[in-house]
C-alpha cells in the first residue's frame, strides 16, 4: 500500500512538473510564434502544391465534344498530382504557338476520334495507330519522363477496349453469355484490386505511394525543423533562467535533469503540433507509425538540445549557433531531397528521424540510440563542468 501511494505521488509530481513547464512555455511569446509556424508551414506547402509548379508546362488540347474520350483523357491528366502544370486549350494552333514561343514545353493533341482510333488499335494490336500528337521544340529527360504519364493515360483507355474485344470474341460469342453489364462491373471492380508494382522500403511495410502526394516529405521535414526550433527556444529559456538564478535552489548535479525535463516538455508540445499539422495538410499516414515516430523525434530533439545546453553554456552562444545549425539541417537532412555528401551527417540531427522514422522502422531504433548517445554526452560534459568548479 505504501509503495502504491509513493508511486502515485511520484506520478502526480511528474504530471505537475509537466504542467508547470508547459505553462511556463505558454507565457513565452517567441515560443508561441515558433509553435504557430508549424501549421503555417504545412498550410503554405499544401497551398503551393495547388499552384503552378514552374517545373514544366504541358498544354492539352481535347478535340470533340465535352463527352468525348479526348476530354476524358485530358481531365485524367489534369486530376493527377504531378510536378507538371497541365493547361487545357481548345485550339490546337494556339497551343502550337505557345510551344513555338517558349511559353509551354509541349502540347499534346487528343483527336476528336480518339475512341475510334483506340478501338481500331485494340482490334489489331500489332498495327500502328496515331492516338495522340505531341508538339515540342526540344527534347530533355523531363519531357521523356512525362510522356510516360501520357502513355499511362492512353493505356488505361486502351486496356478497356482490349477487354471489350476479349469479352465479345471469347465470352459473348463463344459461350453465349450475353450479360454485358455484369462484364463491365467485373472490369471496374477488378481494375481497382490489381497492383502490378509494389514499392517497399528495405525494413518496413509496403509504401502507399498514392496517399500523400509528392510534397509529403518536404512538409514533414519543414514541420520537424520548426518543431526542433521550438525545443531550441526552450533551451534558450532554460539557459537564461539558469544564468538568472532560477535553478539556484536545485542542486548542481540535478540541474541537467531540469534542463532535460524542460526540453522534453517543449519537444512533446511541438511534436503534437507537428502531427496535427500533418493531419490537416493531408500527409498523415496512419496512427501508430505517426505517434511512434513523433515520440522518438521528441526524445531525440530533447536529447539533442540538452547536449547543446552543455556544449554552449551561455544563451548568447546557443542563440548564435541556431542559424548555422538550421541551414546545415535544411541541406543535410532529407527534407526536399537527399544530398549525397562525402560524409553522411544527416544522422546527427533529429529531423532525419522524423522524416524517415515514419516509413523505416530501423530509424525508430536509430533515433532511440541517438537520444541515448546525446544524453550520455551531455552527462559527461556536465560532470566535467562540475569538477572544474
Amino acid at each position: 500500500m505504501i509503495n502504491t501511494v509513493n508511486n502515485g505521488s511520484a506520478k502526480q509530481r511528474r504530471g505537475m512538473l509537466f504542467v508547470m513547464l508547459a505553462k511556463r512555455l505558454m507565457f513565452k511569446k517567441s515560443f508561441i510564434a515558433l509553435l504557430l509556424l508549424i501549421p503555417l508551414l504545412s498550410g503554405l506547402m499544401s497551398a503551393a502544391a495547388k499552384e503552378d509548379s514552374g517545373v514544366m508546362t504541358v498544354i492539352l488540347v481535347a478535340e470533340g465534344g465535352e463527352s468525348s474520350l479526348s476530354h476524358e483523357a485530358a481531365d485524367y491528366l489534369v486530376r493527377e498530382e504531378s510536378v507538371v502544370n497541365f493547361k487545357i486549350y481548345d485550339d490546337a494552333e494556339a497551343a502550337k504557338g505557345e510551344v513555338r514561343f517558349g511559353k509551354s514545353d509541349a502540347a499534346w493533341i487528343f483527336p476528336e476520334d480518339l475512341e475510334e482510333r483506340i478501338a481500331q488499335y485494340a482490334k489489331d494490336v500489332s498495327g500502328k495507330a496515331e492516338l495522340v500528337t505531341c508538339y515540342q521544340t526540344t527534347e530533355n529527360t523531363l519531357i521523356r519522363i512525362m510522356r510516360e504519364k501520357l502513355n499511362e493515360a492512353v493505356f488505361s483507355f486502351l486496356s478497356e477496349k482490349v477487354f471489350d474485344r476479349f469479352s465479345e470474341e471469347e465470352v459473348l460469342d463463344r459461350y453465349g453469355f450475353a450479360d454485358r453489364d455484369a462484364l463491365d462491373r467485373y472490369r471496374e471492380e477488378s481494375a481497382m484490386k490489381i497492383r502490378l508494382v509494389e514499392f517497399e522500403y528495405l525494413d518496413s511495410a509496403p509504401v502507399q505511394t498514392d496517399d500523400s502526394g509528392f510534397l509529403a516529405s518536404p512538409i514533414r521535414g519543414l514541420c520537424a525543423l520548426a518543431a526542433l526550433l521550438c525545443t531550441l527556444a526552450a533551451s534558450l529559456f532554460t539557459l537564461k533562467d539558469e544564468k538568472d538564478g532560477f535553478f539556484s535552489r536545485l542542486p548542481l548535479e540535478k540541474r541537467l535533469s531540469g534542463c532535460f525535463a524542460a526540453n522534453v516538455t517543449a519537444a512533446l508540445i511541438s511534436s503534437a503540433a507537428m502531427v496535427i499539422s500533418l493531419a490537416i495538410a493531408g500527409t498523415f499516414t496512419s496512427f501508430v507509425p505517426e505517434v511512434l515516430s513523433s515520440l522518438v523525434f521528441a526524445l531525440a530533439s530533447a536529447s539533442f538540445c540538452t547536449l547543446l545546453c552543455r556544449v554552449f553554456t551561455s544563451p548568447f552562444a546557443l542563440g548564435a549557433s541556431i542559424p548555422p545549425l538550421t541551414a546545415v539541417m535544411a541541406v543535410a537532412c532529407p527534407i526536399f531531397l537527399s544530398v549525397k555528401l562525402p560524409v553522411s551527417v544527416d544522422f546527427l540531427f533529429p529531423v532525419t528521424y522524423a522524416v524517415k522514422g515514419v516509413r523505416m522502422n530501423s530509424y525508430l531504433l536509430r533515433g532511440l540510440l541517438y537520444s541515448a548517445i546525446c544524453l550520455a554526452a551531455a552527462i559527461i560534459l556536465d560532470r566535467v563542468r562540475l569538477k572544474r568548479r
